[in-house]
């Protein structure tokens, strides 16, 4: 289902999409369509290879990113001979701040502290 956390100033600030994990929709009949209509545009866009930044891993590297802040996905995966190694980790972004200004602090670096939204009030 497509979720999108609004602030109480009705500012978008998170949208979660993952048709791969959808659950039975459950709105008000009158609002199915409208729904529907907004969830194919959107689908229709993320899917346009125009919006798309494609990389293909070669071994040893690494992708890191935040799932709150970067929406992504696999291609499907031919071994052509090969196997895949796919690791998934998560990290907490309290802790992961902590560490770098504990870090940055350590080796004498400037640190500008953020704020980053984790979307916990969502």
């Amino acid at each position: 289902t497509l979720i999108a956390c609004v602030t109480l100033f009705f500012k978008i600030v998170g949208v979660f999409w993952a048709p791969a994990f959808e659950g039975p929709l459950q709105l008000p009949k009158e609002s199915m369509k409208p729904y529907y209509e907004a969830y194919c545009l959107l689908g229709r866009m993320l899917n346009n290879s125009s919006h798309q930044l494609t990389h293909r891993l070669q071994p040893g590297e690494a992708l890191t990113f935040s799932n709150r802040r970067v929406l992504h996905s696999r291609k499907e995966f031919k071994p052509n001979g090969g196997q895949r190694y796919f690791q998934g980790a998560y990290v907490n972004i309290d802790e992961f701040e902590s560490r770098l200004k504990s870090l940055s602090t350590q080796l004498g670096l400037h640190w500008a502290s953020s704020h980053v939204f984790n979307q916990t009030s969502c």
